[in-house]
């Protein structure tokens, strides 16, 4: 509330210059809360996105997280070797203690491995780096791999259109031979300009897994695009140079693909 008494002698050039005040100091308020919001959904934005880089690249080359939890399913059966030899090894009293000893750590190893296996492999920032180090080292450019990491949707195709360098571009029959040994449902097209587009077979993104009470990644998307580059595209540009590739994806999937992308051997597939 106003401490200022009402005036009622005030003039109307007094009163349209105090409206015009607090009309800016309101514009200028909303303006602030709205920057702050935009920042703030920008953020979250950004560690959605990394998060979803991270999950994608971890899970297809594995994590830190993963390797301690093997080792410790590795560790847990000499635990438990241990705790049998101790008694006869040791005697009653001394072999009893380092027994209990070790059953306990073996128990809590176990434990421990189990929530390990169960987290969601992450990558680390300096496997992530490696992984942006590989995308710029190709012969040629790459635009969008990342992009297509921190997609979040369940199901999709991997398009890739790629721009040749002057001189001797490879034929449609040549790309689509070559993408069909590596994917047979993949399909090659001719686009504007002369580039052709690679459509792969359906692939599953992020989804949710129930049983495991956590969240799927776009591992399949990290697998297939090191496959097609180090299979198909490599090759191909030995002999018809590639200037630029431009990852995308279409999610438009017919009933067949999407009972073939749910299918156990489209999950598991390692390319």
């Amino acid at each position: 509330m106003s401490e200022e008494p009402y005036r009622a002698g005030s003039t109307h050039a007094e009163e349209d210059v105090e409206l015009a005040r607090l009309a800016a100091e309101g514009q200028r308020k909303i303006q602030d809360a709205a920057a702050i919001a935009g920042a703030s959904r920008e953020a979250s934005a950004n560690r959605t996105r990394d998060e979803l880089i991270r999950a994608a690249i971890g899970g297809h080359f594995g994590s830190a997280v993963r390797k301690a939890a093997r080792t410790l399913f590795i560790a847990i059966p000499m635990l438990i070797a241990g705790a049998a030899a101790a008694v006869p090894v040791l005697g009653a009293d001394t072999g009893a203690v380092v027994a209990f000893v070790l059953g306990t750590l073996a128990t809590v190893s176990f434990v421990v491995a189990m929530v390990l296996v169960n987290m969601q492999p992450m990558a680390s920032p300096a496997r992530v780096a490696s992984e942006r180090a590989w995308s710029t080292s190709l012969p040629f450019a790459m635009d969008g791999y990342f992009e297509l990491l921190a997609l979040d949707c369940s199901e999709l195709h991997v398009v890739i259109d790629v721009e040749w360098a002057p001189g001797r571009p490879a034929e449609v029959s040549l790309v689509q031979g070559a993408a069909g040994a590596l994917d047979v449902d993949a399909r090659a097209e001719a686009v504007r300009g002369g580039a052709i587009r690679i459509r792969s077979g359906p692939l599953p993104g992020t989804y949710t897994d129930f049983h495991r009470n956590r969240r799927g990644s776009n591992r399949q998307h990290v697998a297939y695009v090191h496959a097609l580059i180090d299979r198909v595209l490599l090759p191909v540009h030995r002999s018809h140079p590639i200037a630029r590739i431009a990852l995308g994806h279409d999610t438009s999937m017919t009933p067949e693909e999407h009972a073939r992308m749910l299918s156990l051997g489209a999950l598991t597939r390692k390319w």
